[in-house]
C-alpha cells in the first residue's frame, strides 16, 4: 500500500475498532481487541463444569483462502448493514482496486489488479472480515444456542456437550451442517478439510462422530 494510505489507515484505525467492540460483544470473535484466543478454551471449560454434561465433542475448521474469497460486493452490503464506518469502507475497498506489481531478482512485473478479495495486510481487513461474517455467525448461534462458536480470523471452533453420547453427536452434526449452509453456500467461503480436527470425551465419539458426517 502506499504511504499516505497507510498513515491514514493508522490515523482512523480506532474508529473501526471502536465498531467491532461494540458490535461484537458476545465472545464468538477471538480477534477482537482484548481478547485471546485462550478465551473461549476458558469459556467452555467453566459452561462444561457448570452443566456437569458427561459428554462433550470439539471440532475446527480452516477456512481456505479466507481473505481472497470476501466478495466485495457483498461486503459493502453486510457491512453498511451492520453500521461500519462507510469513508473507512469506502477508501479501503477502493484501495484493493489498486494496480499491484511483483519485484524480484531486480525484475518488475506488469500492473497486476485484483479483481475479488481483500488484502490480509490491510489496516482494516481484520474488522472488514468480521463485518462479512458477522450474520453467518449469528444465524449459527441463534440455532443452535448450546453450542460455543468460537471465530479466530480464518480458524473456526465448536464446542458441544450433552448428556449422552447420541445428543452430543447429533448436535456437533447439527451445527457442522449449519456451518457449511452460513459460511460455504451463503458466503463462499470453502472449509479446508485437510486441516479440519475433532477431539471428544471419549474414542467411541470419535467413531461415532465420523460415520454422522458422512
Amino acid at each position: 500500500f502506499r504511504a499516505v494510505f497507510r498513515v491514514w489507515t493508522r490515523a482512523r484505525s480506532q474508529q473501526a475498532r471502536d465498531w467491532a467492540i461494540a458490535k461484537a460483544p458476545s465472545g464468538v470473535f477471538a480477534m477482537l481487541p482484548r481478547r485471546r484466543t485462550s478465551d473461549a478454551v476458558w469459556r467452555s471449560q467453566v459452561k462444561n463444569a457448570s452443566r456437569g454434561t458427561a459428554h462433550a465433542i470439539e471440532f475446527g475448521w480452516d477456512v481456505r483462502k479466507c481473505f481472497e474469497k470476501v466478495e466485495r460486493g457483498k461486503l459493502c452490503r453486510l457491512a453498511v448493514d451492520l453500521g461500519y464506518p462507510a469513508p473507512l469502507l469506502r477508501v479501503s475497498v477502493a484501495s484493493y482496486r489498486w494496480p499491484r506489481r511483483l519485484q524480484f531478482a531486480g525484475m518488475v512485473s506488469r500492473a497486476i489488479v485484483a479483481v475479488s478479495g481483500i488484502v490480509a495486510g490491510g489496516g482494516y481487513a481484520l474488522w472488514e472480515l468480521l463485518a462479512y461474517m458477522f450474520v453467518a455467525a449469528t444465524r449459527v448461534t441463534t440455532s443452535c444456542p448450546s453450542a460455543d462458536l468460537s471465530i479466530f480470523v480464518d480458524d473456526l471452533t465448536v464446542a458441544v456437550t450433552a448428556p449422552t453420547m447420541e445428543q452430543v453427536v447429533e448436535l456437533a452434526a447439527l451445527v457442522g451442517a449449519h456451518l457449511r449452509v452460513e459460511f460455504e453456500i451463503e458466503l463462499h467461503m470453502v472449509f479446508e478439510d485437510g486441516k479440519a480436527y475433532l477431539i471428544a470425551t471419549s474414542s467411541c465419539l470419535l467413531y461415532t462422530s465420523d460415520a454422522a458426517d458422512e
